[in-house]
């Protein structure tokens, strides 16, 4: 029986192994034929992404630093996103920095930052531009912490590099760590101080007037760089490019003192600038300006789902800007006045609106970028409920016999005896100014006529007495000089009363 058995058993693996090699054979032609047919069926796509350490190793001083650059390098493949989390091994390592200047990337998905606990560093990134070759994402800056070879990784798990391909395809193929020896610490030798250099000219101070802020994004893509020029500067030299810390290669003689480019394009630019002299070249100065002239992407305003025929009304909008990014949001009901959305107000919900009256309303959302660029999306919705009837205003008379209209008459009649009486105060202080005014012009004139009498018969008085000293034999000089006086004062007085009491009637005519 059990020799039986094993023959029947070895009967069975006999025939499995004929199956399996039938259906492998098999399977292996079908699938030769299936990658023979794919291969010219398609086109194919070769993707390859390195990401590793620019220098991948060295030997440094315990207590020292140094910098190693997170290099992106993809030769056929456009690019544009990277992200990784980075292992180092911290009791020899330790991160003192972690540096995004002269970075590929201008958008970050995941801020750089690092722990020198768990001995990590993380970052996520893009650029609105795909890009192949060799390219700078990090800078990192360690320190040795103590003797041996510290090792850091990109970890497999949390590490890719995406195809600008419209698909975000992972590109990435291969990772390159780094390993760095420290060695022990060397005692510095006194090193003899160096005379600085006298007379170098002193780092340039640029400003602008169309693009003060170099933080802050424009849609104006002409700049004006403007800078004093010390006496002493004899040439400068300028370059405007988008790496952050260039040399000026570009030579003025004799020296500008500004600088106006046009046409630039979308994104983080820099313009530099350093002075020269006899004595040498000073140090370069960098001013960075942001441009973005481009509006948001269109976008669609559509009304959530479970909100159509109710009172509340929520609105999803989602606008994109690959340049400068969304700012904030507006929107008008019926081109009334506009309600600004910041956008820690929008939840993943929508944006719920005012409660609105039942009937047809339309709702238009701009959506401004950080360069003050627009865009605008509308949507027309209804509110359920019965639409209320027009209020026509009927201006009636107001009886007399209610409070109202009572307290009208009593203000009306108090209005009209304020009126009178001032009215006839008026016409009695107007009467009696008039009769005071007849009444002067009649004493002036008495005056005038008594004053006249008076002089008169004064006049007549001092002639007989002038005439008389002027008939007596024997007058000195003197004498005579002195009554040729009293007759001219005498003319000059008649003469000045006259006017006096002449101007004073043309006052009171």
């Amino acid at each position: 029986m059990r020799v039986c058995s094993l023959d029947i058993l070895l009967e069975i693996r006999y025939w499995e192994l004929e199956i399996m090699t039938h259906f492998h054979f098999q399977h292996r032609i079908s699938s030769s034929v299936f990658l023979y047919f794919f291969a010219f069926a398609f086109p194919s796509y070769i993707f390859a992404a390195t990401l590793s350490f620019t220098p991948g190793s060295g030997t440094y001083e315990q207590g020292k630093t140094f910098t190693a650059s997170v290099v992106v390098e993809s030769t056929d493949t456009e690019i544009n996103v990277a992200e990784s989390e980075i292992t180092f091994d911290s009791s020899v390592l330790s991160v003192q920095s972690v540096s995004k200047e002269g970075s590929a990337f201008s958008l970050w998905t995941v801020e750089p930052k690092f722990s020198n606990t768990d001995g990590t560093i993380s970052f996520g990134g893009g650029s609105p531009a795909p890009f192949t070759g060799k390219k700078t994402l990090l800078s990192i800056t360690f320190k040795g912490l103590k003797e041996g070879t510290g090792s850091v990784a990109f970890s497999s798990s949390t590490s890719s590099v995406l195809a600008a391909d419209g698909k975000g395809t992972n590109a990435l193929t291969d990772t390159k760590g780094g390993s760095f020896t420290i060695g022990k610490a060397v005692k510095a030798e006194p090193k003899a101080v160096e005379t600085p250099k006298l007379n170098v000219p002193v780092i340039p101070v640029i400003s602008s007037v169309t693009h003060p802020d170099p933080e802050k994004w424009y849609k104006e893509n002409t700049v004006k760089f403007n800078w004093d020029v010390p006496a002493t500067v004899d040439s400068i030299k300028i370059l405007f490019d988008e790496s952050p810390r260039s040399s000026p290669s570009e030579t003025h003689n004799p020296p500008l003192i500004e600088k106006e480019i046009k046409d630039i394009a979308d994104g983080v630019h820099y313009f530099h600038i350093v002075f020269r002299n006899a004595s040498g070249s000073g140090t370069a100065a960098h001013r960075k300006v942001m441009v973005d002239k481009t509006p948001p992407a269109k976008f669609a305003v559509t009304q959530k789902d479970d909100s159509v025929g109710s009172g509340d009304i929520i609105l999803q909008f989602n606008a994109t800007d690959t340049v400068s990014g969304i700012d904030r949001y507006e929107v008008t009901v019926d081109g009334g006045k506009a309600i600004p959305i910041a956008l820690k107000e929008l939840t993943s919900d929508g944006y719920k609106l005012p409660a609105q009256d039942p009937g047809e309303h339309t709702a238009k959302v701009t959506a401004f970028d950080k360069a003050g660029n627009v865009s605008l999306g509308e949507i027309k919705f209804t509110v359920a409920g019965e639409i209320p009837a027009p209020v026509k205003k009927v201006v009636d008379e107001v009886p007399v016999s209610t409070g109202v209209g009572a307290m009208y008459w009593i203000a009306l009649g108090i209005l009209l005896a304020l009126c009178v009486f001032f009215g006839s105060r008026m016409y009695s202080e107007r009467r009696r100014y008039m009769n005071d005014r007849e009444l002067l012009k009649r004493e002036t004139d008495e005056v005038g006529e008594k004053l006249g009498k008076v002089f008169g018969v004064l006049r007549d008085e001092v002639e007989e007495q002038v005439h008389t000293l002027s008939n007596k034999p024997n007058l000195s000089d003197t004498e005579r000089e002195i009554l040729e006086r009293l007759k001219d004062a005498l003319d000059m007085s008649e003469e000045i009363l006259d006017k006096e009491v002449e101007d004073i009637r043309k006052l009171l005519r």
